[in-house]
């Protein structure tokens, strides 16, 4: 039996995570916090648009804090991938899976806050599997909705 293969995302944005946890200073935890805080607002609007944006300044202030100019430059190639599959992904979601993001979004920043690097990488790797599996399913529901009755 194999072990289950971790997707480079997660290890990306996980390590990211934990590194910001470890040596982010005042200004970068500020950054982290309030994109943490408009992604949650605008997740519980389940607005798109904007937390689409919100997201991505969280990550991207996430890998800044990371202080890793690979991880940072992994974490922009992600999100430009990201941008193209968040318009399937958050474009008619289920109600609650951008607010559920958003919330996500806060703990992680609060992990990095506290300094809590193993909680920080945790929470994140949690987020990011949390998005697949629903960016996985949106799939599913698109390939399988052959244009039937609704």
């Amino acid at each position: 039996m194999g072990t289950a293969r971790v997707p480079p995302v997660t290890i990306i944005e996980s390590e990211n995570a934990r590194r910001a946890a470890s040596i982010a200073n005042p200004v970068e935890v500020r950054a982290i916090r309030q994109s943490a805080e408009d992604s949650a607002v605008d997740g519980v609007r389940e607005d798109p648009g904007t937390f689409t944006q919100a997201d991505a300044k969280f990550h991207g202030a996430v890998a800044v804090a990371s202080h890793n100019v690979f991880l940072q430059a992994a974490v922009a190639t992600v999100r430009r991938f990201a941008a193209q599959s968040d318009l399937l992904l958050f474009h008619g979601a289920a109600p609650g899976s951008l607010a559920e993001a958003g919330r996500q979004h806060v703990a992680i920043a609060e992990a990095i806050a506290d300094g809590d690097a193993d909680r920080a990488a945790a929470l994140m790797t949690a987020h990011i599997e949390t998005t697949q599996r629903q960016f996985e399913r949106r799939i599913r529901d698109r390939l399988f909705d052959l244009g039937g009755p609704s």
